[in-house]
């Protein structure tokens, strides 16, 4: 099969038209499919519709004949085709030769054969909608291009707009309704109804005893302020930058009396003063009493005892007002606010004002200056007392002289642009460094030659220079040869008289500029195509300075950024950190003629981008495409879903721990079913033979022995009881005097000429009533099968306690079954009075075992026991 694609020209136009054909979308996408069948080479092209909540996988609409492979209506598993990881990484899928690129073992080359497949996810809104595919069963000769997988992206887009074109109508019309009807809200209707939300607050507080009232009330109403005086704020702000205010003499004694008398000094103690010389007129327009009213109130309000003075100073050229507080400090973004004119989305709420302030005193000409002590702030305005003349330069104070030249010096030395100073007659006075790479002369050899000597056209240079002379500032752009005879295209901007007799010429060459410009206009439709029916996302073009120069998509909204604003920017304007790096590694891999894709953060947001070169005609690569997809509600959905799969395993987890209870508890029945079936008949079956005995001969002896029976079986089952009770894990421990108990519990049964001996003193964690249990069973044992006289002892272990008796012993072959249920050396015995002794340390978290006694007898060592206070013995040694 061939891999070699049409022409780039006619195939993009054809699409674009077929997209803009008046008829249904099933056509419209049967064209399209046919061309991208045609222009990437393949047998068949589909559009699918998948859902993979339900593992839904059909054709809607394919070039595939009804009896083809993928007709139309055509449903599978989504898991046995190629779809599934095109939509799982949410990027196009380009398979040449399947099992030459490792897919021989996959199921969708097991199920269909197919070895050429190219995929891209459609999405509509934020969900999966399907995808746009092109196969082959024969393998292609060479790989995917870029330009297929641009033509094919180009396709999926073009058919997600036009799905979406009825939905983005509806919308549309509905926020274009939305945003009329918030306007006139936020226009006429917030202050009145915060002013009555604020009345009622007050009155709801009122009506509340001191006793009962929230200590948040003062913040409720502080808030309710705030958000009345922002709104006041932002009609003022949008008086100022959008009315024309004319100047006119106004008396500055006259506006600073209306201050003090009208500003907000309440009786709290704040204090307003001014002083200086007032007795002077300004040539001003009326916002500035707003500027001056929103310093004093700023002041004001920042201080907990705040005295504030304005303090006048005058030359015969300025006014100098200087806003002096006593308050903690104006914090360093709000300066930046009012020195800069700096703003971002996050300051602009409580910077609205300063930003104001910033805005009036620019466009009287004047300057602000901010100075932050321990003792508060100053804020100095300078104003012009009349309007500037438009070459000020000759009537500037001295000290701001010399204060422009040094900074003129400054930019003029370490500028990236090129610049020039040139006389009346164009002749070259000064030059900077990099003027020597724009005109190929060194700084020297520049001086005493005319702009005329560079000039590519010299008519052009004529009628810029006459512009530059008539209006003061001139831009554009000039053809020049250089000295080498190079022709290049310079982009420059001029200021006449920047000094008398001088004038500032700043140029740039933009010639690889501006050719790499016109080979991408060659290929502007495809571009602009691409950018205006990308969905959910952006296109960016940016060159090899790494500066923007398209941008556009309607991912910007979500970001709430204008495309415009970010074209001419460099990377590093918009993005930093970690995400600048990933950028910049990704941009310039690129540019060095690699396709990649990667996935970053920006602003709270996911993003897939897919970076390509883009080649001029000679096959230099002069920029780079980016698209940039919103993923965010795919990356969530993902998370979402493990989850889900993590509380599946929990549950699951919890459901095993259960089934093992269960099985224990079952086991434990049965076991208990084994006893009672096998332990209780023998008793059962010796009272039925007495009792038979007595009804054959009246003999009333027998009825002890039925009795003797009954006694056994009642036995059994008060421990068969016993060992269902112990076998619960003890969950609430408490502190127990281990020899005090043991007393107690010798005392409770009938010892015979058996002796106790108790060698601990130590406190123990347990379960009083079951610790008895245990100790009473473990004495009981020790006195029915220790003989005459026997002496039994309970000492300390490190980490437990023994018991002890001087008997005849256990054999040693007998040692691992004294613990197994019904096992007992005597007739008489249960057998399970050792098996309730190991079911209560075994509750509890211990360890049992059993060795000979010193004394020639038993011992039973008990360890792993919490002890009170976690001391240690050596007495007995640790078993």
């Amino acid at each position: 099969m061939s891999s070699e694609s049409p022409s780039t020209e006619s195939p993009h136009v054809e699409l674009y038209e077929i997209v803009q054909r008046d008829c249904a979308f099933e056509q419209k996408a049967q064209a399209a499919l046919e061309l991208g069948e045609r222009y990437l080479g393949v047998d068949h092209a589909h559009l699918t519709r998948i859902d993979r909540d339900t593992d839904f996988w059909q054709v809607i609409v394919s070039t595939d004949p009804p009896d083809g492979s993928f007709p139309t209506g055509l449903t599978l598993d989504p898991r046995s085709t190629y779809c599934r990881r095109a939509i799982d990484e949410t990027t196009s899928l380009a398979l040449h030769d399947a099992p030459a690129q490792g897919w021989e073992d996959d199921l969708a080359f097991e199920t269909h054969g197919l070895r050429c497949y190219h995929g891209t996810p459609l999405v509509l809104g934020e969900d999966v909608y399907g995808t746009v595919c092109f196969v082959s069963e024969s393998a292609r000769d060479e790989p995917f291009g870029e330009s297929d997988t641009l033509f094919a992206e180009l396709i999926a887009r073009l058919l997600e707009r036009e799905l979406e074109r009825k939905r983005t109508e509806e919308t549309l019309t509905l926020r274009a309704n939305s945003i009329s009807v918030l306007s006139r809200v936020l226009r006429h209707n917030l202050r009145n109804n915060m002013s009555v939300v604020r009345g009622r607050v007050r009155m709801l507080l009122d009506s509340i005893p001191d006793h009962a009232r929230p200590g948040f009330d003062e913040t409720i109403l502080e808030n309710i302020d705030q958000i009345i005086a922002l709104g006041d704020k932002a009609r003022k702000l949008e008086h100022v930058v959008s009315t024309q205010f004319n100047r006119e003499p106004v008396a500055l004694e006259s506006l600073l009396d209306n201050l003090t008398s009208t500003v907000g000094v309440d009786d709290g103690g704040a204090r307003l003063t001014v002083e200086g010389a007032t007795d002077i007129t300004l040539e001003v327009m009326p916002s500035l009493e707003l500027a001056l009213r929103e310093l004093v109130e700023n002041a004001l309000t920042h201080a907990d005892d705040p005295a504030v003075v304005v303090r006048v100073e005058a030359t015969s050229e300025t006014v100098t007002l200087s806003v002096i507080d006593n308050g903690p400090g104006l914090p360093e973004q709000e300066r930046k606010v009012l020195d800069q004119g700096v703003e971002t989305p996050l300051v602009h709420g409580s910077g609205l004002g300063l930003w104001m302030v910033h805005w009036i005193v620019t466009t009287h000409d004047g300057g602000i200056d901010t100075t932050v002590t321990d003792e508060g702030t100053t804020v100095t305005v300078t104003l012009p007392r009349v309007r500037a003349d438009p070459s000020p330069i000759q009537n500037r104070p001295p000290r701001t002289l010399q204060h422009g030249r040094d900074q003129f010096e400054a930019v003029f030395e370490e500028s990236f642009d090129a610049m020039v100073l040139v006389n009346d007659d164009r002749v070259i006075m000064h030059a900077n460094e990099h003027a020597t790479g724009v005109f190929g002369l060194t700084q020297f050899d520049l001086l005493g030659l005319t702009l005329d000597e560079f000039a590519g056209d010299v008519s052009e240079l004529e009628a810029a220079w006459s512009e530059l002379q008539a209006t003061g500032t001139y831009e554009g752009e000039l053809p020049m040869v250089r000295s080498d005879g190079d022709e290049r295209v310079v982009e420059y901007s001029a200021t006449a008289d920047i000094v008398p007799g001088q004038h500032l010429v700043i140029g740039r060459d933009v010639t690889d500029r501006r050719e790499r410009e016109r080979a991408f206009t060659r290929s502007e439709n495809l571009y602009r195509t691409l950018a205006e029916n990308f969905q959910q996302g952006a296109v960016l073009v940016f060159g090899p300075d790494l500066r923007y120069q398209r941008a556009h998509g309607e991912g910007f909204e979500k970001l709430d950024i204008d495309p415009e604003t970010v074209e001419g920017e460099h990377i590093s304007a918009i993005f930093d950190g970690e995400t600048l790096e990933t950028i910049r590694e990704l941009y310039s891999s690129t540019l060095d003629g690699e396709s990649r894709r990667c996935e970053l953060q920006f602003s709270d947001r996911d993003y897939c981008l897919h970076s390509i070169p883009v080649r001029d005609e000679t096959g230099e690569i002069f920029a780079g495409i980016v698209t940039a997809r919103d993923i965010t509600e795919y990356k969530r959905r993902i998370r979402g879903l493990e989850e889900k799969k993590d509380r599946l395993e929990e549950k699951n987890a919890r459901l095993e721990e259960q089934n093992s209870r269960l099985e224990e508890q079952n086991a434990r029945l049965e076991e208990f079913a084994s006893i009672v079936s096998h332990d209780l008949r023998s008793p059962l079956q010796v009272a039925e033979s007495w009792l038979e005995l007595t009804r054959e001969n009246g003999e009333e002896s027998h009825l002890e022995k039925v009795r003797h029976a009954h006694g056994r079986m009642e036995a059994l089952i008060d421990d068969l009881l016993t060992i269902a009770r112990e076998g619960k894990p003890v969950s609430e421990p408490d502190p127990v005097d281990l020899g005090a108990l043991s007393e107690r519990c010798w005392r409770s049964f009938e010892t015979r000429d058996a002796t106790l001996e108790v060698r601990t003193q130590r406190t123990i964690w347990a379960d009083p009533s079951r610790l008895q249990q245990l100790l009473e069973n473990l004495f009981r044992n020790a006195v029915e099968h220790g003989g005459e006289g026997v002496t039994v002892t309970v000492g300390d272990l490190d980490h437990g306690f023994y018991v002890a008796d001087d008997g005849p012993g256990i054999p040693e072959e007998d040692r691992d079954d004294v613990f197994s249920k019904g096992y007992s050396t005597s007739s008489e015995g249960t057998g399970f009075g050792l098996a309730i002794v190991k079911e209560i340390t075994e509750a509890h978290g211990w360890d049992i075992r059993v060795i000979p006694s010193d004394a020639a007898g038993t011992r039973i060592e008990v360890t792993n026991v919490d002890l009170v206070g976690n001391e240690s013995v050596s007495e007995g040694g640790s078993g």
